[in-house]
């Protein structure tokens, strides 16, 4: 549910017009009068959107939305361009992760179209459960993550080799896979090197879970792409609170 609006535009009037209409529809609204002000402000407001303006002095539209991308903190934040800017520079905001971009003059009827767009992406993520892969060859530590993560409200599937598990994660494309390093006939490190180098699988996060922690292997393991790494027994907070972050 969109409550808090962030609205970013140097024209004061056009900013303050975007507020008027929005909080008469019920919003919440804050205006930041730059991209070094919004900077401040989202991280005040917490808003659950932006509207962004590209045409600004010292931090364009562009730069705001690559800062907000790269922070954890803000990346998740859906932002709407507003801008006269068209063409290739429309292109552009979407690469960036824009979710829509209208032209000004603004028609807020079309605003607030875009807004229940993103409102109805929004709560469609919310209902779908995450979707979790453990490649894992012992049934005990398997089993245990599977009926903990699904009292958390995840979708969790076992396989317990290496070459199974990359047939199921090329096909069914899990949201995170939690990967053991010491399997027989395909080790971990293997799994990993096969899915990062696939275009299909490489954006999938792993964390791995080993009774090993052998000189050096935390560090392969990052180096082969794992997200995290975590020895057994491990902490059920400490393993959700990072599955979270990072799905």
């Amino acid at each position: 549910m969109i409550k808090k609006i962030l609205v970013v535009d140097d024209e004061h009037s056009i900013a303050n017009l975007i507020k008027i209409n929005l909080e008469f529809e019920g919003y919440d609204v804050e205006v930041a009068y730059s991209g070094d002000e919004a900077s401040k402000k989202v991280k005040q407001f917490k808003p659950d959107l932006i509207t962004l303006d590209i045409m600004m002095p010292q931090m364009n539209g562009f730069q705001v939305l690559e800062m907000l991308k790269k922070d954890p903190e803000t990346q998740n934040i859906p932002v709407i361009f507003i801008s006269i800017v068209e063409g290739i520079q429309k292109e552009r905001g979407y690469y960036l992760g824009a979710v829509d971009f209208l032209s000004k003059p603004i028609e807020f009827g079309e605003l607030y179209k875009s807004i229940k767009n993103v409102e109805n992406g929004l709560e469609k993520t919310a209902d779908k459960k995450k979707h979790v892969l453990i490649i894992d060859d012992e049934k005990d530590t398997s089993g245990y993550i599977k009926e903990y993560l699904g009292s958390e409200n995840y979708m969790v599937e076992i396989v317990d080799n290496g070459p199974d598990g990359v047939t199921y994660a090329k096909q069914k494309l899990p949201d995170l896979i939690l990967l053991d390093l010491h399997m027989p006939g395909m080790d971990g490190f293997s799994v990993m090197k096969i899915l990062k180098r696939d275009k299909v699988t490489q954006h999938i996060p792993i964390i791995v879970i080993t009774g090993y922690d052998l000189k050096g292997y935390r560090q392969k393991a990052l180096l082969y792409g794992a997200s995290e790494y975590f020895t057994k027994p491990l902490s059920e907070k400490e393993l959700l609170d990072n599955i979270k972050k990072l799905v």
